[in-house]
């Protein structure tokens, strides 16, 4: 589980280089003519690689966690949020009743 999450992070990471490199890339196209419009399409494309290997790390780390609380017997006590002084966390290490599971940048 951790894992996975670690390798999200790693993407997260690759994200923000290539949106910098992309935009260096457009601007060198558009404004100067230095760069080819192939090079342009291949930055957009490793950046949306990268942002769907996040998000699909990210659900793998979720679906591997839920799998645990439901191999356990404890999906419906984790889920309700009801065992915080037990040390049960979510997948990012927030409490249960503050996590919030959606995508963020």
């Amino acid at each position: 589980m951790p894992h996975a999450l670690t390798r999200a992070d790693g993407y997260r990471a690759l994200t923000k280089e290539a949106e910098t490199v992309r935009e260096a890339f457009f601007l060198q196209w558009y404004h100067l003519g230095r760069r080819s419009l192939l090079d342009v399409l291949s930055s957009e494309t490793s950046l949306y690689s990268d942002r769907i290997g996040e998000i699909g790390s990210r659900f793998d780390a979720y679906g591997a966690t839920i799998s645990a609380y439901a191999g356990a017997g404890q999906l419906t006590t984790w889920l309700a949020g009801t065992r915080a002084g037990t040390g049960m966390t979510t997948p990012d290490g927030a409490r249960r009743s503050t996590a919030r599971f959606a995508y963020q940048r």
